[in-house]
This record gives structure tokens, C-alpha cells and sequence, in this order.
């Protein structure tokens, strides 16, 4: 037997569970969208992704460790490039940068049902995808507020622009899970529709416009300061 013949068949089996890891990755989010968070099982993702249940086991040590192989991956939450346009809101005024932060997070959700499944179940219990979930939210948060929000201080009126991006993420979040189910908005707006994205994008644009100082305190900073300073 050559050297060679002896290869082939390590990389073929490689490359064999390599394409079942895959598939049993991509078969928790298509439960989670189809089925519901409840449905998640071991016998459950096996059988979505046509596969002996004891893979999991055996390739991700259990069904945490499939769960944690699931968080690590762009479906389950929105990097920070899809977030910041690739980094294109950096030159953005800061309103701008904000509001487009906010449409971009609804439009990502909007774009994963599980996501919305999942917050839903954040609301009810704790486990692995749940942490994960969270601790994937702050991170992101975090690298979002270092990379592109330093400039971020009050509002005209003195409201904490942390504050104010918070509470305009926390209504995304609910609009989201409101959404899941159709004809479930709040007072008709949601995310079902690209209208309804569109009336929630205009209203992130008025609140985010806040956080750009008024002309007339412009006025008063330019005039505070002496010729030659």
C-alpha cells in the first residue's frame, strides 16, 4: 500500500466530519426558528440534521458543547462589521453613527428568526445559548462604544447618550420578540414588515438626532470663545 493511499482516507473522514459538524451546527438554529428554544434536544438536532443523535457526543462532547459551537458563529449573533456597515459609520456625525448602529441591529435580527426565539427565552430561563447570547450582546456592545462612540456624551437636554442608545436597543429587542408571532406588533409597529422597518428606522433617526448639539448652543460655544485662543 503506498504512503498515499494510506492519506486518502484520513482526509476524506476529515473532511466527512468536518461537513457533519456544519450540519449539526446549522441544524440548532433551524430548530430554534422552526420549532421553538423548547424543542432543543439531542435527539431533536440529530434527526434536523440526519445524523446518529451520538455524534453530538462524540464530535462536541455534549449538547453544551454543540450549543457553545452554535454561539461562536455569525448566524447566532451579528458581528461588529455587520453592525458598523464594515466600519464605514466611523466618518459618520455621531447622530448618524448611532441611528445607523440601531437600524442595522433590527435589520440583522430581523434576518435571524432564531435570534428573536432566543431573547424570548432569555426572558425565561438560563442556558448555555442563553449566557452565550448575553455575553456575545456585551461584547459587542463593548467593541461598538471603543471603536466608534468615544465622542459619546448627553443629549441636548442632559440625558446620558449611553442611556439613551440602551433604551432604543431594549425596543428593538421587544419589538423583535413581539414580532415572532405574526400580527404581534405594539400599536402596529414591529418588525414584520419592511414598512414597519422603515417607520422604526425614521423614528431611531429623530431620537438619535438628539445627540448632535443644537445650533444655537454652537452659537454660544463659538461666541464664549476669545479671538486668538
Amino acid at each position: 500500500m503506498s504512503p498515499l493511499s494510506k492519506i486518502q482516507p484520513r482526509v476524506r473522514q476529515t473532511r466527512d466530519r468536518a461537513a457533519t459538524e456544519a450540519r449539526l451546527v446549522a441544524a440548532v438554529g433551524q430548530v430554534i426558528s422552526d420549532d421553538g428554544f423548547e424543542a432543543l434536544g439531542t435527539r431533536t438536532v440529530a434527526r434536523r440534521a440526519g445524523v446518529d443523535h451520538m455524534l453530538i457526543n462524540r464530535y462536541f462532547g455534549s449538547l453544551d458543547g454543540l450549543f457553545q459551537a452554535y454561539a461562536d458563529s455569525s448566524e447566532f449573533w451579528p458581528t461588529v462589521e455587520e453592525l458598523t456597515d464594515n466600519g464605514a459609520i466611523e466618518h459618520l456625525p455621531l447622530s448618524e453613527r448611532c441611528a445607523r448602529i440601531l437600524i442595522n441591529l433590527a435589520v440583522a435580527i430581523k434576518a435571524r428568526p432564531m435570534m428573536t426565539e432566543l431573547m424570548s427565552a432569555e426572558t425565561r430561563q438560563s442556558n448555555e445559548l442563553t449566557r452565550r447570547m448575553m455575553e456575545r450582546r456585551q461584547d459587542s456592545t463593548a467593541e461598538i462604544a471603543r471603536l466608534y462612540f468615544a465622542d459619546l456624551g448627553q443629549t441636548r437636554d442632559g440625558v446620558d447618550g449611553q442611556d439613551l442608545l440602551l433604551v432604543l436597543s431594549a425596543a428593538i429587542h421587544y419589538l423583535a420578540i413581539r414580532s415572532r408571532r405574526p400580527h404581534m406588533g405594539f400599536g402596529g409597529m414591529g418588525l414584520e414588515s419592511p414598512e414597519q422597518v422603515a417607520r422604526l428606522s425614521a423614528v431611531i433617526n429623530s431620537v438619535c438626532g438628539m445627540l448632535e448639539p443644537a445650533p444655537t448652543d454652537i452659537a454660544k460655544a463659538a461666541a464664549a470663545v476669545e479671538p486668538g485662543q
